[in-house]
This record gives structure tokens, sequence and C-alpha cells, in this order.
């Protein structure tokens, strides 16, 4: 995707993040957009003039990454100063503008919109849940039945069918706790900023 939020309102971004959260494969996507990365991304290479680097980590890794780097070549500069010129041109204005922290205000912001996020896939991971379980359980009825076992290779598709629904519920069940252990993180976030 090629700045998918460019000619998006916040409404329609929210809907494409949450959409692409919730997308179990790989996307490859282009953006400029901070909220947008923060949201999305497990991964950023970073391009930058004709050179390709990996960063394995989500945004806020990257964005740490690049502020322990600038404060490395700030460091270095500040030694050099009384001797030759540093090699490095130093980093690049896009740099600087990414590593500036955030006021306490966009930082709130982010956390209580992460939040939001958050809530809305427990719910769909609830819901989602309760209809595995409920499958589940009217299958287990159905393979009961003592005339089923007369059709053996009947009785094993099913068997099998159900067993896929439960790996379907494992999955589901460590996604949930997974999302509410990440929500109750962010929950103490927000409570620890006051």
């Amino acid at each position: 995707l090629d700045e998918p939020t460019n000619h998006l309102d916040p409404a329609s971004v929210d809907v494409l993040t949450d959409a692409l959260a919730e997308f179990p494969g790989t996307i490859i996507f282009i953006s400029h957009d901070p909220t947008f990365l923060a949201r999305i991304a497990t991964r950023v290479v970073e391009i930058e003039e004709g050179n390709a680097r990996n960063f394995i980590g989500d945004y806020e890794y990257y964005l740490w990454k690049k502020a322990q780097e600038f404060d490395s070549i700030k460091e270095t500069s500040e030694e050099l100063a009384g001797g030759s010129a540093p090699t490095s041109s130093g980093p690049t204005r896009a740099m600087v503008q990414q590593v500036q922290p955030k006021g306490k205000g966009g930082e709130r912001r982010d956390l209580t919109k992460t939040q939001a996020r958050l809530e809305k896939q427990i719910s769909r991971a609830e819901t989602e849940i309760a209809e595995a379980e409920t499958k589940i359980k009217a299958r287990e009825s159905e393979l009961s039945d003592p005339k089923l076992y007369a059709e053996f290779d009947r009785w094993n598709l099913l068997h099998q069918e159900q067993d896929g629904w439960k790996r379907d519920l494992e999955r589901l069940t460590a996604r949930w706790e997974s999302l509410s252990a990440e929500l109750e993180s962010v929950k103490q976030q927000l409570v620890s900023m006051g």
C-alpha cells in the first residue's frame, strides 16, 4: 500500500487501521503518517539516500533506535568539535523530527486511541470465541450420537473438522489474552500519566 491514509478522513483511517490490524498476513506499505505507523507497523524498513535498513520491531522501537543513533552522532560531533570536522553529515532533518518526544497531550491521545482499538479487537475476539465454543459444543453433541458410529468415514470427517475448530479456539483465546495484556498495559500507562 502506498500512503494508504493520504485521502481518508479520520474515521476511515480508523476503519482501515482496524482492518489491517486484523489481517493475519503480511502487508507492505509506505506511509509518512506516524500515528498509522505506530498502530500497524511490526517491522520498519527505512530507505534513505539509496540505502535500506531493516528494523525488526514496531514503529516505537524504530524511533527509539533512531534516537539512540542521534545521541551517538551528537556525542561524536561534540567530541570532534575541537579537532577535525566530523566525517558524518549528522542526522537528517527527518531523523530529528521523528525523534522529538511528543508532548503529554499527544501521547495521551495516542494511548486513548490505542485503548479504543484494543477494546474493539477484544470485543470482536470474545464474539468469535463464543461462536467457536458454540460450534464445538454442537459438534460434540452430534458426534456423541451412536447412529453416527456406523458411518466411520463421516464421523472421522466431522471429528477432524471439530479438531480444526478447537485449534482455532486456542488461537483466538491466545489472541484475546495478548490483546487483554496489551490493553492492561495501556490503561496503566494512562493512569500513570494522571
